[in-house]
């Protein structure tokens, strides 16, 4: 029988890259956490400062367990599918190298999630909160209720909850659900959030746990003077592709149809940016409406990308 005094109850995720100058805010926010059940596990996107020896620093000193995986630039969220792979806490935490959160965190997260009835912990996938600045302001919007069961579909379309949020996440069930290989320095989490939304709901609760410092930067595996262009638009068109597939229902019903029909013709651009057959992407979508207004944005972007080189080609001459 496992020693319960001793069980991992969180795995708290942090990706790197050159950012040796911030890592000791995290790390010092899990220093003062008041339980120590946890695990840190920091991957490291391919850096070339000094946080190796940082990292190895704070392994010396630290009285929990800290886990240094290392990969080839690659992005967040193949760091966040490497940090799963290893994790062993019930519950999963990304927390970003400039984060800093306060000192009864995960006591909090643990207080909320373990009193949870067990109809409401067995069809939910974590507990999110809030985040707040350095200032003490709350970021983004709060939720209407408190606490609040809803899916991330319904808090992103039907009551267009926008701003930074937080959470603590069952870690098993995110292993069912990772990021795509795609090479690219960023690829939307909503990914990931959408697709547990078909099978889990969320607990929501209006308490600010992490601070989220704001404008200082959030490129946080990203290679400065790396050609990443072409690489973040792949990675864009095969998110708004697969959105258009997947999640077509909430993306008619609720969405602003201009603010669609901009954000779709702008897809269709990237598409010719990246030379994917724009024919095989609209043949591959399973809904009929989908491919009906896939071909009508597609026509737009091709008449906005000759706009833009008749307007750079006039002001050339």
């Amino acid at each position: 029988m496992e020693d319960k005094s001793t069980k991992i109850i969180f795995s708290i995720f942090t990706p790197v890259y050159n950012r040796s100058h911030l890592i000791t805010r995290v790390y010092n926010s899990l220093v003062k956490q008041t339980i120590d059940k946890f695990e840190w596990i920091v991957v490291d996107d391919g850096s070339d400062d000094d946080i190796d020896k940082k990292l190895q620093m704070f392994k010396k000193e630290a009285y929990f367990p800290i886990k240094i995986i290392r990969q080839k630039n690659s992005g967040k969220h193949i760091a966040w599918n490497n940090a799963l792979k290893i994790a062993r806490g019930e519950l999963f935490i990304p927390a970003d190298s400039d984060d800093e959160f306060l000192p009864e965190t995960l006591q909090t997260f643990y207080d909320i999630y373990y009193n949870l009835p067990r109809n409401i912990k067995e069809n939910i996938y974590g507990v999110v909160v809030l985040c707040k600045d350095q200032f003490g302001k709350i970021v983004g919007d709060i939720f209407p209720l408190s606490p609040f069961i809803t899916t991330n579909l319904d808090l992103a379309f039907k009551y267009k909850i926008r701003g930074e949020k937080w959470g603590c996440l069952k870690t098993e069930i995110l292993k069912k659900y990772l990021f795509p290989n795609v090479a690219s320095t960023h690829f939307p989490e909503s990914y990931i959030w959408f697709q547990l939304s078909r099978d889990y709901y969320i607990y929501c609760v209006n308490i600010p746990l992490r601070i989220y410092y704001i404008n200082e930067g959030r490129n946080l595996c990203e290679k400065p003077n790396y050609n990443i262009r072409k690489k973040r638009a792949a990675a864009y068109f095969y998110y708004q592709m697969w959105l258009l597939n997947e999640c077509n229902d909430y993306l008619f019903l609720y969405h602003n149809f201009l603010d669609l029909i901009k954000e779709f013709t702008k897809t269709w651009l990237y598409c010719l940016l990246i030379r994917s057959n724009p024919l095989r992407v609209i043949i591959d979508l399973k809904d009929i409406k989908s491919k009906l207004f896939s071909i009508s944005t597609f026509f737009l972007g091709v008449i906005s990308l000759i706009y833009i080189y008749i307007k750079k080609f006039i002001s050339h001459n």
